[in-house]
């Protein structure tokens, strides 16, 4: 246990293997290994230990936009741990032997996570399945070394944006037990409207993501609730949503994170001062690739 909370990420993961291939003469050129983006996730182990310092990460727990279930499901490895390559058209370097992490898992925090959810009469199951690349692919690029354990949580099928908040507030008490929360999806996901690699950005994209920072940025304590309710009818207040988001699998986990890092105790003058923080969300990259595609990253203190 620790005394001051670690923070959460929400993660844009790129497009399948991308950022482990040299894609050189693709359109995909600039989400691949050499890329502006993949250089950030090289770098982002770095970033959350400076906001983390000095608590140790001792297992990171991903919900990952590529696993939908009707409830809740905790991802329950009990041998060796297995990914899921839940994309094709790549080359054969994108799948085993080639690609793989070799990552263990955590039985007890997987535990914790279903217990956790049971105790909130939230429905959950746990299910041998396997790391799909929305995990493992930003961990293989930001966490090389696979010497942290993996907890993976599915998404409800639903995708209900109320349902998905309420599963990042009951995950919070993970934040002081050494589990780093990554939502892991896209900021922006409509693959009918990608376009040029060199021609401009799309307005509505850029109008999305600018939208979403100003109100992640702009959520205090005091507007934490009315916050909520806007997040939930996003389809009428979040400009360009539909176009963004077609099916909202991308942007869900993003509310997770987002629930998960708020810290409710924060204005209670009881508490340390460093736990009492104001709640703050960071953007910590933001581009636009093939022509819609936005490729944002936040983490929340």
């Amino acid at each position: 246990m620790t005394d001051k909370l670690l923070p959460t990420l929400y993660v844009s993961h790129g497009g399948g293997p991308a950022h482990a291939l040299d894609m050189t003469r693709s359109r995909f050129k600039d989400i691949d290994k050499n890329s502006k983006s993949a250089a950030f996730m090289r770098s982002l182990s770095s970033i959350v230990e400076r906001y983390a310092n000095p608590n140790p990460i001792t297992c990171i727990l991903v919900v990952t936009a590529h696993w939908e279930e009707s409830v809740f499901t905790v991802d329950y490895q009990t041998g060796k741990t297995k990914l899921v390559y839940d994309y094709g058209g790549f080359p054969a370097e994108s799948y085993a032997p080639h690609l793989i992490y070799p990552v263990k898992t955590d039985l007890k925090v997987a535990n914790r996570v279903y217990d956790l959810l049971k105790a909130a009469n939230l429905p959950c199951e746990k299910e041998d399945r396997g790391f799909d690349h929305g995990t493992f692919m930003p961990l293989k690029i930001a966490y090389p070394d696979a010497n942290i354990p993996v907890v993976q949580l599915s998404l409800k099928s639903s995708l209900d944006i109320a349902d998905h908040i309420r599963l990042g507030e009951i995950l919070r008490p993970l934040r002081k037990e050494g589990v780093l929360i990554i939502g892991s999806g896209q900021i922006t996901h409509n693959l009918g409207a990608l376009g040029d690699p060199y021609g401009k950005p799309d307005k509505r994209s850029i109008e999305f993501t600018e939208w979403i920072n100003t109100f992640l940025t702009g959520v205090t304590a005091e507007n934490y609730e009315e916050s909520k309710r806007t997040l939930i009818a996003a389809d009428r207040n979040i400009p360009h949503f539909r176009f963004s988001h077609p099916r909202t699998e991308h942007f869900v986990p993003l509310v997770v994170a987002f629930a998960a890092g708020f810290n409710p105790e924060a204005s209670s003058s009881t508490e340390s001062a460093e736990t009492c923080a104001p709640f703050r969300s960071v953007r910590l990259f933001d581009e636009v690739v093939l022509g819609s595609m936005a490729i944002d990253s936040y983490i929340f203190l």
